[in-house]
């Protein structure tokens, strides 16, 4: 076929081997057959017009996203069968995204639950950590606490499990608990290829949450020798000082060192745009992310959130 528009028409493919013997189609559907949903038609169209276009209407696109919620798809499978664990962990995952912790919560339950009654752990951490985060912020601290050991002794080599023992000793100013897990961590993410300026910018987030500023800034004093003038390095570490508002202007002068380096990447660009936003200068700041929207590769909600963001701090300007 021959088009002359502005929109690139393509199709996808997968491609692989399979077993003459085990192939599935969709040319056999018979009357009483379930067909399952994923979306409702018209959503492919308005997807790829979010990755091409500048702007898309808001209230179009909070309609397109609620019609491609994964849970709707996930709870059609769950009235198939109620009794798969990994569906619950999906859609437990899929209300924590869209911030609805209160229905992400009784999911991840349910999910652990079959375990337990199968009297089998697991596949991965996951199920633990999901529940946990939910836990912790809704300040469960004994539920936490209690899982917690559950998964370490479940997954005693997954890192992310120590951050939430080393997050809730800090909590707890049980400063010596928690530099037992420093250690544990600091082991596990070597041993895992976690790099030094990584590793230092993960525990300054944290002693920064947890309200202990001189650490935090021990460790981002650490993450700046380790920075080698790498752009995703220095954006990084600029989204930190931009977002805990640590040093909003020392945080757009790293930001504008890695730009020189790469000027047309949209990563960058947004978070340019965001320190500006978070200065009040917002007709500056919609300028660079309006810039990064037009480079990104593929739809981004954060980007998209941010220039909704400072259009309606503009607005409120009026």
């Amino acid at each position: 076929h021959t088009f002359n528009e502005k929109e690139i028409k393509f199709g996808l493919s997968v491609t692989g081997t399979i077993d003459p013997k085990r192939i599935v189609t969709n040319a056999a559907a018979r009357v009483g057959d379930v067909l399952v949903l994923t979306k409702l038609l018209g959503c492919g169209v308005f997807a790829q017009a979010m990755m091409t276009q500048d702007e898309v209407d808001p209230e179009l696109y909070q309609a397109a996203t609620r019609s491609m919620m994964p849970g709707s798809v996930v709870n059609q499978l769950l009235e198939l069968d109620d009794q798969q664990p990994a569906l619950y962990l999906a859609l437990g995952s899929w209300y924590q995204k869209v911030n609805q912790p209160d229905k992400a919560l009784p999911a991840f339950e349910k999910s652990l639950e079959i375990y337990n009654k199968w009297g089998i752990k697991p596949p991965t951490a996951d199920n633990y950590l999901s529940l946990i985060e939910i836990y912790y912020d809704t300040k469960q601290n004994r539920k936490v606490e209690r899982l917690l050991k559950k998964a370490e002794q479940d997954f005693p080599d997954a890192v992310d499990i120590y951050w939430g023992e080393f997050d809730l000793s800090l909590e707890a100013k049980d400063t010596i608990a928690a530099n037992g897990y420093r250690e544990k961590i600091i082991t596990l993410s070597r041993e895992n290829s976690v790099s030094e300026f990584d590793l230092a910018l993960y525990f300054a987030y944290n002693y920064q949450s947890k309200k202990y500023p001189e650490k935090a800034e021990e460790y981002i004093r650490k993450a700046f020798t380790l920075v080698d003038n790498d752009p995703g390095k220095l954006n990084n570490l600029a989204w930190y000082l931009i977002i805990e508002d640590v040093n909003i202007n020392k945080g757009l002068e790293l930001i504008d060192q890695a730009l020189k380096l790469m000027p047309d990447d949209y990563t960058l660009l947004d978070t340019k745009g965001w320190g500006l936003y978070k200065q009040g200068k917002f007709q500056e700041a919609l300028k660079f992310l309006q810039k990064a929207d037009s480079l990104k590769p593929v739809f981004s909600q954060d980007l998209f959130d941010h220039i909704q963001a400072v259009k309606k701090a503009m607005a409120g300007q009026k």
